[in-house]
């Protein structure tokens, strides 16, 4: 069936039709116990099979140092970004390092607290280089393409970027900070790092995001504990949610993916759990 590529805790979500990994990880600002990789296989019956898991803590090939965000290409190739590391991995589906790069700085191809990344259905590589407030785009091989963003916040900048997403059309989203004392935003961006379009969330938290094959768009609000859904137009649809430790309720939920059947996915940060919700909202 269908399964996710799923970042438990603060990490990347990211939707793909392969198996299902999940980082180890367990507080917010950079700040991680676990630094395994663990893949999972959801079967037929929506069961979650453990398969393999690799890494450590470290700064060698396929060790890790706060990895932040994962994400997944066509190939199945897995890319994990570490916020205090300042490097992208590349390993196989079986955990098989492949490639890295970055370096802390501020130059091209380099990163300060790496917040997210995400990879289009192209298979480049875009990161959240969140201390810089920049976007730095890839090719597959980690060869810098580009960059845009300035630390701010004006259009196109970014305060405190924390997620990424890219929909179906190819269109960038990223969670930022917007002009006004505790406002947060996404930003729309063409591939090309063109502004599109900005929807302010008001206050109350939000990291991660996630956009679905209608184009609906979801993010937890972490300081609220809910998961809301809008309209591409910017209109809320549903929510749903609230504190606690019970069977869809949240403790600082971090991020949210939809796989292709509609099923939602929410890193239960502080519940250290995966939730799913069933059914679309």
């Amino acid at each position: 069936g269908d399964v996710a590529f799923i970042a438990a805790g603060p990490g990347s979500l990211q939707g793909a039709d392969a198996t299902l990994a999940l980082t180890d990880l367990l507080e917010r600002n950079c700040i991680d116990d676990g630094y395994a990789i663990l893949t999972f296989r959801v079967d037929e019956q929506q069961a979650y099979r453990y398969i393999t898991e690799w890494g450590s803590y470290g700064e060698g090939k396929g060790q890790f140092n706060s990895p932040r965000g994962v994400a997944v290409d066509h190939e199945d190739n897995i890319y994990i970004a570490e916020c205090y590391g300042s490097r992208i991995q590349k390993f196989d589906s079986n955990g098989n390092y492949i490639l890295e790069w970055g370096g802390e700085g501020e130059g091209d191809g380099e990163f300060f607290l790496i917040e997210d990344l995400a990879v289009d259905r192209d298979g480049y590589v875009y990161v959240v280089d969140s201390g810089n407030g920049r976007i730095q785009k890839f090719d597959s091989s980690g060869t810098f393409l580009m960059k845009w963003g300035s630390p701010g916040v004006g259009i196109g900048q970014f305060s405190a970027p924390q997620g990424i997403t890219i929909d179906d059309k190819g269109y960038i989203y990223v969670t930022d900070y917007g002009p006004h004392v505790g406002q947060q935003r996404i930003q729309k961006f063409h591939s090309s790092g063109t502004f599109i379009s900005e929807l302010d969330l008001g206050t109350g938290g939000v990291n991660g995001i996630e956009v679905d094959k209608d184009g609906y768009i979801y993010v937890p609000r972490w300081a609220s504990n809910v998961i809301e859904k809008y309209h591409s137009n910017g209109t809320l649809v549903a929510h749903w949610g609230g504190g606690g430790t019970a069977e869809g309720q949240f403790s600082q939920p971090q991020d949210v993916v939809v796989d292709s059947d509609g099923y939602i996915y929410v890193a239960d940060t502080q519940n250290n759990r995966t939730g799913k919700k069933g059914v679309r909202a």
